[in-house]
């Protein structure tokens, strides 16, 4: 459902979504300043109503070496 709510945000394109052992997920998303933060504001809202325990970062302008990372498949 999170993640509906990003896709559905004008603008913004998922990177992708990480699960770790445990419930919790992490959802990369890219777009301009302001439609990333207004897609991580929706999907925070509706994580919330879900009764999730919810914690957003949002990285504006990342470095290069930043966005190589983050659409870089996980290392374990």
């Amino acid at each position: 459902i999170v993640a509906d709510r990003i896709t559905k945000a004008v603008g913004v394109r998922i990177l992708g979504i990480e699960s770790p052992d445990s419930a919790a997920q992490c959802i990369k998303i890219i777009g301009t300043t302001a439609e990333v933060r207004e897609a991580v504001d929706s999907a925070v809202a509706a994580a919330k109503r879900m009764g999730a325990a919810v914690t957003a970062t949002f990285l504006a302008g990342a470095l290069p070496e930043t966005y190589k990372a983050a659409v870089s498949p996980p290392q374990y």
